[in-house]
């Protein structure tokens, strides 16, 4: 039968540390342009509550709780799926993941997603509503400057006869 007996190990060699690269001379070969400013989101987030009036230039998105007036030019509006609006909102597009009050004008297009719930007046040339998504109000499509001249057509009294209807993506009103 063998039998063990006890050895010590010697010890493991200890790594020698990597060699630092040589520094490197960088030389300047051609003026350097100021870096372009980057698109930045202004962010609303769920624990926030604001109320008054919001204009700007870039992307908004509003995850929390906004009552007043929402105007942006040149950029979108994104109201996220904690979002909850009671506003008049203006922007080039406008996506609803969460819950608006209120109407909304957009000068591209607007986007109602599947979460979405939009109680109010809807003015824009494009409009896409998902499956699942609430809308309860008003839509009105037309080119940008198109509208004096389609709202002249049908008399006031007439518009105002039509009543809004609760609607589901997808399903008939009941």
């Amino acid at each position: 039968m063998w039998r063990r007996t006890s050895e010590t190990k010697p010890p493991l060699p200890s790594p020698e540390p990597p060699a630092a690269p040589p520094p490197v001379a960088f030389e300047r070969t051609a003026p350097v342009a100021p870096a372009e400013p980057l698109t930045v989101k202004t962010m609303l987030g769920r624990g926030v509550a604001l109320k008054g009036e919001l204009e700007g230039r870039e992307d908004v998105c509003i995850d929390g709780e906004f009552e007043g007036t929402i105007r942006v030019l040149g950029a979108g509006v994104t109201i996220g799926a904690n979002g909850r609006v009671t506003a008049e909102v203006e922007a080039d597009e406008i996506f609803v993941e969460g819950h608006v009050e209120g109407s909304l004008r957009a000068r591209q297009r607007m986007v109602i997603r599947r979460t979405g719930h939009v109680t109010g007046d809807i003015e824009a040339p494009r409009l896409a509503i998902e499956d699942g998504a609430v809308l309860c109000g008003h839509v009105e499509m037309a080119q940008p400057g198109a509208r004096a001249a389609q709202s002249s057509a049908v008399p006031r009294t007439e518009r105002e006869a039509y009543r809004p209807v609760p609607m589901v993506a997808g399903e008939a009103a009941r």
